[in-house]
């Protein structure tokens, strides 16, 4: 028996959080690597780089933008669920879908909205404001990424949820 699309899409959705997480672990290693570079270079040389702290900071918001998806995949988020843990079982859960619509509105609007604006700077070859400039698409590229494959997850939350409820209600489920 084959597996229905969607199982498909969301195995397929799953891996890719998994290997953009693991890119963000290249990324943060890149980043200790670059700090480890910098500071030898700096003080048992007397040689800095005029490049490493651009390059870190690139870094930076690809680790976070790289390990977005598969936080928001397993739930990892900080939580304050004060309100969440003094309500009934059903209407938490209820709570917890309508958030997670929410974060599927949210980072869903945000991921077009920066989308546009890459597609905007690759068009008019902006460059980012540094000494080594690099285009801008580039780094705005990784942070609609981050946002749209986020709010994949979140809308997965919704829609799961509903799904789980509607084969429990079957009958013989």
């Amino acid at each position: 028996m084959s597996r229905p699309a969607s199982a498909l899409f969301s195995a397929a959705l799953d891996a890719l959080a998994r290997l953009s997480f693991g890119a963000a672990g290249a990324a943060l290693a890149g980043i200790v690597g670059l700090y480890v570079l910098e500071v030898g270079l700096r003080y048992f040389f007397a040689a800095p780089t005029t490049w490493s702290q651009e390059w870190i900071g690139y870094l930076l918001l690809a680790v976070i933008f790289l390990a977005a998806p598969d936080i928001t995949r397993r739930g990892a988020h900080i939580a304050i669920d004060l309100l969440a843990e003094r309500l009934a079982p059903e209407r938490g859960r209820l709570l917890a879908r309508l958030g997670a619509a929410l974060g599927a509105l949210v980072a869903g609007s945000a991921a077009a909205i920066v989308s546009g604006e890459a597609w905007t700077q690759a068009e008019r070859g902006v460059m980012t404001n540094a000494a080594h400039p690099i285009p801008r698409f580039l780094l705005t590229t990784i942070i609609a990424y981050g946002l749209g494959v986020s709010a994949l997850f979140f809308l997965r939350r919704v829609v799961g949820e509903r799904v789980r409820n509607a084969a429990s209600s079957e009958p013989g489920a």
